[in-house]
């Protein structure tokens, strides 16, 4: 479904205010695959618990009256505050996703505590929880156009709803995916993440070295059904909605008056300035919002730009 509205909002004299509206509602269900003998045909997924049915059921992949792309990773309860904490879970819950070495040693204070979805005493795939789609649903965007005798400023801003992110290059920094060759980020010294023993309601686990290769794999854990990329983070501190509103351009011109440009024999001149990319309103704290694949490794965002000239007719 998709809407267009354009309107003169306000006309006073020789000031005139004139918009344009869209928007788009992008609901993609897969109607048919081959046949495979499994439910819904479906292709590829995993097999995860679902508490709701409290069972086993297929999930992700590619199914008949699914809407596709869609993403799961591992639930985190919260932080180990202390190494008795952490001891207590080790007795009842063994995490087999962690590196061979994190498997051996176990939790600590300042490790994640992943859900045990199922309660069967492991972390493994079935745990895996729906965090949301990779691609939006709903986009659209706004133009305004304020004109003033000679002058013309223009406003547009878009937007694209119902996608989430994993801030991949968050989890690399955090969990260090092999010793010292990620930068560390602010989080690290942050107040959000756990750095003694004692500290409670944490967001984050403790900053790491390798925590793949010999950790707890606290950021560095890939789902099957999620974006499983390489040094991929699909635990869910790292996920968040990618909902945005760009403003993407802000321009502003103005035709000189037809006595001036008579005097260097010109038909007339339009002198302008522009700016794209000024910035988003997102709760997304990665650096560009605009990522439909559900991973953001931290390239560079859109580049903010700038345009001054003039049109000279004869």
């Amino acid at each position: 479904m998709e809407i267009e509205l354009g309107a003169t909002v306000l006309q006073i004299k020789a000031f005139t205010w004139k918009t344009n509206f869209s928007f788009a509602l992008n609901q993609t269900v897969i109607t048919k695959l081959p046949p495979n003998g499994r439910p819904k045909n479906r292709q590829g997924g995993d097999i995860i618990y679902d508490a709701a049915s409290k069972s086993l059921v297929e999930a992700g992949g590619f199914a008949e009256g699914e809407r596709p792309y869609g993403l799961w990773a591992f639930k985190v309860d919260g932080v180990f505050s202390t190494d008795a904490e952490a001891a207590a879970w080790n007795a009842k819950v063994k995490d087999n996703l962690a590196s061979p070495q994190g498997i051996i040693v176990g939790k600590h204070a300042g490790d994640y505590i992943f859900d045990d979805v199922n309660g069967d005493g492991i972390i493994d795939s079935k745990d895996q929880v729906f965090m949301g789609y990779r691609t939006p649903d709903k986009i659209g965007g706004m133009q305004n156009t304020f004109t003033y005798k000679g002058f013309a400023l223009r406003v547009a801003v878009d937007y694209a709803l119902g996608h989430v992110i994993s801030n991949g290059a968050l989890g690399r920094s955090l969990g260090q995916g092999r010793a010292f060759n990620e930068g560390a980020p602010e989080e690290a010294l942050g107040p959000d993440i756990w750095q003694k023993s004692g500290d409670v309601n944490k967001k984050y686990a403790r900053f790491s070295f390798a925590d793949f290769d010999f950790g707890q794999r606290n950021y560095l854990r890939n789902a099957t059904l999620g974006n499983n990329a390489t040094y991929g983070s699909d635990v869910s501190p790292t996920f968040s909605k990618g909902d945005f509103l760009a403003f993407r351009e802000i321009s502003l011109a103005y035709d000189v008056p037809a006595s001036i440009t008579r005097r260097i024999h010109s038909t007339g001149m339009n002198v302008f300035f522009s700016v794209y990319n000024l910035g988003y309103l997102t709760k997304y704290q990665g650096l560009n919002p605009e990522i439909y694949s559900g991973y953001d490794p931290g390239g560079y965002p859109r580049p903010r730009q700038f345009s001054l000239g003039a049109t000279l007719r004869f």
